[in-house]
């Protein structure tokens, strides 16, 4: 899997930050202790991972090598 990092837009990470102040309390908490309990680990990070460079073809099955279908309104073709 290609994998790049980057940086969000301000207003994006200012939603995750609010959405993560509600959803995960203790996340101050969790990276205080990571060591602790995880040594061996790397340290948390509250991230999202997408592939870069997606193929654009369906790979298997019976519509192998069409076009991906990206929309909800392409399911039924």
């Amino acid at each position: 899997m290609n994998v790049e990092q980057v940086t969000l837009d301000r207003k994006y990470h200012d939603a995750v930050v609010h959405w993560r102040k509600h959803w995960m309390p203790d996340y101050d908490v969790l990276l205080e202790n990571w060591d602790k309990y995880f040594p061996k680990d790397e340290q948390f990070c509250l991230c999202a991972k997408m592939e870069c460079g997606t193929p654009t073809t369906i790979k298997v099955g019976e519509h192998a090598g069409k076009p991906k279908r990206l929309k909800p309104d392409d399911a039924g073709e």
